[in-house]
């Protein structure tokens, strides 16, 4: 794409794709480390080309700009949701880099678990790799795309539910003290979750209902959201 073209293409996917989540307040847990992966051959993990928030990716064009980016150039950010080809970072000191990604990029989480791009979240911490160009706003071949906030190990915990809905609000009874999750935190339906209920059979989202008690297993958290976002097995313990 002609430079000119690229600078013009970003207004609109921040404001077709714009969101501002309002989340409830929630009670800071106490996040511990697991044993980490190893990173990638192709990175170094304490030098990343680039790191920034995540503010547009090619599959929903989320565009919430931290106040560092608000006055920029936001053509990178439309040119890789209308292409579907790329993910945009705002960096520190205020600028746009697309992400350029292809079928050899990797996506990790924080760590180095290796995921699919509809996990990253907008407003997540991100690290990446690779051939920076176009004077620092494209990163073109991207190597690798970490995303900080993201738990890689799986994360099991038994949680008292005291709100239902799309996004539940849990109390934490019982989790691992080495694991990320302590006190109030919430989760989301993602991928095919297996819900079953106390009695053993298959159930769905609509079953975890205030009052009762769930095993969430084999999940992934999102450090930042304090969140399940990817909730492979729920299993319902007590129906009182």
């Amino acid at each position: 794409m002609a430079h000119s073209a690229y600078r013009h293409a970003l207004t609109t996917a921040l404001l077709l794709g714009a969101s501002s989540l309002a989340f409830p307040a929630i009670v800071p847990a106490a996040a511990q480390s697991v044993p980490p992966s190893s990173p990638p051959a192709t990175v170094n993990p304490d030098h990343p080309t680039v790191k920034g928030i995540l503010v547009a990716k090619p599959v929903s064009g989320e565009g919430n700009l931290p106040s560092a980016c608000r006055d920029a150039d936001q053509a990178s950010v439309n040119s890789a949701v209308l292409q579907k080809r790329g993910l945009v970072i705002c960096t520190e000191e205020g600028k746009l880099v697309l992400l350029v990604l292809s079928k050899d990029t990797g996506i990790y989480a924080r760590y180095w678990g290796q995921y699919s791009v509809d996990r990253l979240a907008d407003g997540d911490h991100i690290k990446a790799w690779g051939v920076l160009g176009d004077n620092g706003h494209e990163l073109n071949p991207t190597f690798a795309v970490q995303d900080v906030d993201i738990q890689e190990a799986y994360v099991d915990s038994q949680d008292y539910i005291t709100k239902g809905g799309k996004r539940l609000t849990l109390d934490v009874l019982q989790s691992d003290p080495k694991g990320p999750v302590q006190g109030i935190v919430h989760a989301v339906k993602g991928g095919e979750s297996d819900i079953r209920r106390c009695n053993g059979s298959l159930g769905t989202w609509d079953d975890l209902t205030a009052g009762k008690t769930i095993d969430i297993s084999h999940s992934l958290f999102n450090r930042r959201l304090m969140t399940y976002i990817h909730t492979d097995q729920v299993r319902i313990v007590s129906c009182s």
